[in-house]
């Protein structure tokens, strides 16, 4: 069985074909910035809380020139992408999401995950009303278009640690345990799929399938039993 999001990329390529028109082209991707795409997972969420901390080392400058956007998208277990959202990281600066009060607390289906992939993509922000590079957008990362190719806007220097719920060897007792986030290939249709599900999930969801926040400062994960 293939999944929604399978199925809308391929009704989105029918629809143009059946218009006559050329179907949409995979974005480019540039493969020297290396660190743009990052997975980490959380575990045993009915348990206990896992966090995310993000952090931008400053490659791209100081001050508003080198903020960056923490592109957000969180997977089930089936697949299924569930909520996506974004984070402005400043040079140097800290920011951190739990993932359930921010990222599994609002998605588009009522089920709750107990567990999820959590998948990171870094871009530059777009200038706001004053030209401040400020605006994020996980929907938004490139412009799509009809007969040619976007270029990614990818940006390096994104950092990000995790943690997550494991069972420690005790009588059903569990402790918190780091997630190192893997830096990845980010290939054309992963992108494309990765957007496309979030823009689908902003368009339709009516609030839902959108993580709540972003906060300044780290969070550590707690065990709730």
């Amino acid at each position: 069985m293939q999944s929604c999001t399978s199925l809308m990329l391929a009704t989105l390529v029918c629809s143009a074909l059946a218009l006559g028109q050329a179907p949409f082209l995979y974005p480019a991707v540039n493969p020297n910035v290396t660190d743009a795409y990052q997975i980490g997972y959380a575990a045993n969420l009915n348990v206990g809380d896992s966090v995310l901390n993000l952090s931008n080392d400053g490659v791209n400058g100081a001050a508003a020139a080198g903020n960056i956007c923490v592109n957000v998208f969180t997977f089930d277990a089936t697949e299924e992408e569930i909520a996506c959202c974004a984070c402005l990281v400043t040079p140097d600066g800290l920011n951190s999401l739990s993932v359930k009060a921010d990222l599994v607390s609002n998605t588009l289906t009522p089920a709750v995950p107990s567990s999820a992939i959590i998948k990171l993509v870094s871009s530059f922000p777009a200038a706001d009303a004053g030209g401040n590079p400020t605006i994020c957008n996980p929907a938004g990362i490139y412009t799509l278009t009809l007969g040619g190719p976007a270029v990614a806007n990818l940006a390096a220097g994104m950092r990000a640690w995790g943690t997550t719920i494991e069972p420690d060897g005790g009588a059903a007792t569990y402790g918190v345990v780091s997630v190192l986030y893997q830096a990845s290939a980010l290939s054309p249709s992963e992108i494309l799929r990765l957007t496309r599900s979030c823009s689908f999930l902003q368009q339709e969801g009516s609030g839902f399938g959108v993580c709540k926040s972003c906060m300044l400062g780290g969070l550590a994960g707690v065990n709730q039993q």
